[in-house]
């Protein structure tokens, strides 16, 4: 599984690629909210936004949004865990992160330096 923060300059997103991921008639289907653990212990909910296949469909892309109100939490904890309901192949698949757990720590807090320069 591979994290990291995307941003549209007014919204900040978790993308997340799993592996493996399913055909795109059944990823597209993956609508429901992400549920990620952080290390305060803490779970967070964030909205689904997009599900994307990008070269040739080779990889699978889930955007999340990340709450306003998440935006500190997310910028000081590294994520541990994440929960993905996979519709139409399983039910909720649970990843784990092993490597790189706080990426999108400094990933965020170099998005929102730049932000306030």
């Amino acid at each position: 599984m591979k994290i990291n923060i995307v941003t549209d300059k007014e919204h900040y997103f978790v993308a997340l690629q799993p592996t493996p991921f399913p055909d795109k008639k059944e990823g597209k289907k993956i609508k429901d909210d992400l549920i990620i653990l952080l290390a305060d212990n803490k779970t967070y909910k964030l909205a689904h936004y997009d599900t994307q296949y990008r070269r040739n469909d080779s990889i699978m892309q889930v955007l999340y949004l990340i709450d306003d109100k998440d935006l500190d939490a997310f910028s000081n904890y590294e994520a541990v865990s994440a929960d993905i309901n996979m519709q139409g192949t399983e039910f909720v698949r649970s990843y784990n992160f092993k490597l790189h757990k706080n990426a999108i720590v400094e990933q965020l807090k170099c998005f929102l330096k730049k932000e306030e320069n």
